[in-house]
């Protein structure tokens, strides 16, 4: 699936051939080199080539466990984990997902999949994540406790084995709200920065990372039973319908939620300096800020059958769209 690299292998990635040909960083042109003593991001590196360490069990074992939730994006077909754990490949057609080692991030982006939009988000996440910006997000973006409740997110009565699904879960900062979920209720989080992921890797309330878009879920219809989006992400998607339809697909036919959770428009364009990850676009910013209302989503609902409903705290600042099946 991936062509030979040019930047070398990421961090954590061995410098074996069959692996760094696979780099999605290499691929996509993030990867910069990153070698040297003093580079403290390379520490995880350094460690895994001098120990001889590999990815984490806990890591393995969660990935081992979540194997069936995963299918190619464009044939739609099962994939399965090898067995050295370094890929996934599509059991219908002749497609290689790699596996980082170190980390466990699975990618499903290949160099031809990303359009400029997309590569100018993913370029400014992944800058944003390089410097370590986890506690910006965690106390501007994620600030709001409500966003990150169970009971507002919908993971609240869940059951061992249940499945979460957060789509555009950066450093995976909701997931450290969400820690209370009962033990064996895997939290996966999917989103296009690959820096982003590998900040979220290092939390042990992350099970699963995925590489991958919004508008083509990585997996098999009807696996999650909770599947969200928080605020600070339906700006950044121009296909909100086709983002809902795929988070509609993925969750539980039977007892499924699906919650989305944004700023109000208001709340946008009275404080744009919160939303500094705007990518540069030919867009206006009244244009942009007219993704944040929750019309969009409640239609893209509505005709697909569903009988959402919305609702808004913080002060009329954030609002929610949430249909349960039960």
């Amino acid at each position: 699936m991936f062509s030979k690299g040019s930047k070398g292998p990421i961090r954590g990635w061995p410098k074996s051939d069959h692996i760094a040909e696979s780099c999605p960083r290499c691929i996509l042109g993030a990867c910069k080199k990153e070698s040297g003593a003093n580079n403290k991001r390379s520490l995880l590196s350094r460690t895994t080539k001098k120990k001889g360490m590999g990815m984490p069990g806990w890591r393995l074992a969660a990935l081992q466990r979540n194997e069936l939730l995963f299918r190619c994006p464009k044939t739609h077909s099962p994939t399965a984990l090898c067995p050295t754990h370094t890929h996934l490949r599509s059991m219908a057609a002749d497609s290689r997902y790699p596996v980082c080692p170190s980390t466990g991030i699975v990618s499903f982006i290949a160099e031809g999949d990303l359009s400029d939009r997309d590569r100018a988000v993913q370029q400014h996440y992944d800058r944003l994540s390089r410097i370590r910006l986890s506690p910006f997000f965690e106390t501007i973006r994620h600030k709001n406790a409500l966003a990150q409740s169970a009971h507002v997110v919908g993971t609240d009565g869940l059951r061992a084995g249940s499945k979460i699904l957060e789509v555009g879960a950066g450093t995976g900062s909701n997931s450290v709200g969400l820690s209370t979920r009962p033990i064996g209720c895997d939290f996966i989080g999917l989103d296009l920065s690959w820096c982003s992921l590998e900040e979220a890797s290092r939390r042990p309330t992350v099970d699963v990372c995925v590489h991958g878009k919004a508008e083509q879920l990585p997996f098999t219809s009807g696996v999650f039973n909770v599947v969200f989006m928080c605020h600070g992400n339906l700006h950044l998607l121009p296909d909100v319908t086709s983002v809902v339809q795929e988070m509609r697909r993925v969750c539980d036919p039977v007892r499924g939620t699906v919650t989305i959770l944004d700023v109000t428009t208001k709340k946008f364009l009275s404080h744009p300096e919160r939303f500094p990850f705007l990518p540069a676009a030919d867009e206006d910013i009244n244009t942009i800020a007219t993704r944040c209302a929750p019309n969009r989503v409640v239609e893209s609902l509505i005709h697909l059958g569903e009988e959402p409903e919305v609702d808004h705290f913080d002060d009329g600042n954030m609002w929610r769209v949430v249909f349960r099946r039960k």
